[in-house]
């Protein structure tokens, strides 16, 4: 099976003595059990990941353990932060970007152009030390979703207040009953208070819509509809009562 795929079978010792850039691809604990003195003087290329953030004075990442144990050794970091479904799907899916980092040059640009053969974007990150950050960016849980998220929830929290007091506290001071409107909360106030939210949310990615690609009657609709049907939605019309169906009926 190996003599089809045209590669040839050989052990580990003779795979790292033939070779001048070593693709370490096995974690920080088991690097004891690198053959040391055969990757002496290699361009070694760590692509391993944390998992968990580790922070403090004394925090070293994977790669600057790895060049800590084979000190004569090149170690850049790079490759770990690709997506294994971009890599099967030809790098037609996520990021093409390759974030390195090392302390030898004539290593990173080894790594860099080895990244261009295979279709990706080398990103120089600068010494060794900024593995460290590198090794953090799979840990992190869409950063720059944050904020966008706050900012819905606010919505939603503001126009929920408001939905409650309209629906809720002005209708019952109005009726004086205060037990009639409150089964309305789940279904009526939450459906028209996401509608809304929806809305607004719509008109604020097209609110800066200033370039030649965006329609202008497009802006001008998703600017004008939350300011137009968000007070029907919190304001509608009073309900039909029995003394309205009696005055129809009268009028006919």
């Amino acid at each position: 099976m190996v003599r089809q795929t045209g590669a040839t079978l050989t052990g580990q010792e003779g795979a790292v003595a033939d070779a001048a850039v070593v693709v370490v691809a096995v974690g920080r604990d088991h690097y004891d059990h690198l053959p040391i003195a055969l990757l002496q003087g290699k361009v070694l290329v760590d692509v391993s990941n944390n998992t968990e953030r580790r922070k403090g004075p004394h925090y070293r990442s994977n790669a600057e353990y790895l060049q800590g144990l084979v000190q004569e050794a090149h170690v850049v970091k790079g490759f770990n932060v690709l997506s294994a479904y971009a890599l099967e799907n030809g790098g037609l899916q996520g990021s093409k970007e390759v974030f390195l980092a090392g302390d030898h040059t004539e290593a990173k640009s080894k790594v860099s152009a080895m990244a261009r053969a295979m279709g990706l974007n080398p990103v120089d990150w600068g010494g060794l030390a900024a593995a460290r950050d590198i090794e953090d960016v799979p840990l992190r849980l869409m950063p720059s979703w944050r904020r966008p998220v706050a900012v819905v929830f606010g919505i939603f929290v503001f126009l929920w207040i408001l939905a409650f007091f309209s629906f809720q506290i002005c209708r019952n001071l109005e009726s004086g009953q205060w037990h009639e409107n409150w089964k309305h909360i789940p279904m009526r106030n939450f459906n028209r208070v996401i509608a809304i939210t929806a809305l607004w949310t719509l008109a604020f990615c097209y609110i800066p819509g200033t370039w030649r690609s965006t329609p202008v009657f497009l802006t001008f609709v998703t600017t004008t509809t939350p300011s137009v049907v968000g007070p029907c939605l919190h304001n509608p019309p009073p309900p039909f009562t029995s003394s309205t169906k009696i005055f129809i009926s009268k009028q006919s």
